[in-house]
């Protein structure tokens, strides 16, 4: 199955009410509400934003340690679904959201989505975020997290200043990319290509390119991890610290 992904990964606890009021608001002011939420598949709970946000923060409990996550599919035009996921406290990961949409859905309504996916990542104060196709983020998949290596360099990528201080801004500018873009909050968005599913889509030749220029240590070895896909690749990334506190 083809797929479009948007990911995008924070440091900050994204695990409360406000949060999810302005994350909601961001869907209906682009007329993108989820017609369903769930905790877990299936997906089968009709939306409410009331609804939506006591789900959001479903788990946020006293304590040290809390996490959380729900679902939201669109069915009718243009459908797509989204997975959150947050956590806190000495164990907790980077909090995510993931979307996911067909590529028709993409193309047709492009400068939306990706003005929800620019919109949601300043909202988290994002430290990462990608959007590719399913095919490039599969062959560059390699065992491990976040913190243990870069998933690699897709069609469009999101790097906070931690990745512009690691690699470097000018490094970063000077990328084989077919557009660059500076945000208020100081991270870079970069592009391989025109479109994220034709000419990216049958050949690595882009990615290789652009991570030869960043610094191959810092990305998995999709080969080596054929041979162990159990194994951990640990390769050259910057620290990332969640904070261990509630929020607001």
């Amino acid at each position: 199955m083809s797929y479009i992904i948007g990911a995008i990964y924070a440091t900050k606890y994204i695990g409360t009410r406000k949060m999810a009021q302005r994350f909601f608001e961001i869907l209906k002011e682009a007329n993108m509400e989820p017609d369903k939420i769930g905790l877990y598949e299936p997906v089968k709970k009709l939306y409410t934003i009331e609804k939506a946000i006591d789900m959001w923060v479903f788990g946020d409990e006293p304590g040290p340690e809390a996490a959380g996550g729900m679902l939201g599919v669109r069915k009718q035009p243009p459908n797509y679904t989204f997975d959150i996921g947050w956590a806190r406290g000495p164990l907790a990961v980077p909090n995510d959201v993931t979307f996911f949409f067909s590529p028709k859905v993409f193309a047709k309504h492009r400068n939306i989505i990706e003005h929800i996916f620019k919109e949601t990542y300043h909202l988290f104060d994002g430290f990462y975020g990608y959007i590719t196709h399913n095919r490039p983020e599969s062959r560059q998949h390699v065992t491990g997290s976040i913190k243990t290596r870069i998933p690699g360099l897709f069609w469009c990528n999101y790097f906070s200043p931690l990745y512009v201080d690691f690699f470097g801004r000018e490094k970063i500018l000077s990328g084989p990319w077919v557009k660059t873009e500076e945000l208020d909050s100081g991270t870079i968005v970069t592009y391989l290509a025109g479109e994220p599913d034709k000419e990216i889509l049958e050949s690595d030749f882009f990615e290789k390119r652009a991570k030869e220029h960043l610094g191959i240590e810092s990305f998995g070895d999709p080969e080596e991890g054929e041979k162990n896909p159990d194994e951990i690749q640990i390769r050259k990334v910057p620290a990332i610290v969640i904070p261990e506190v509630r929020g607001e």
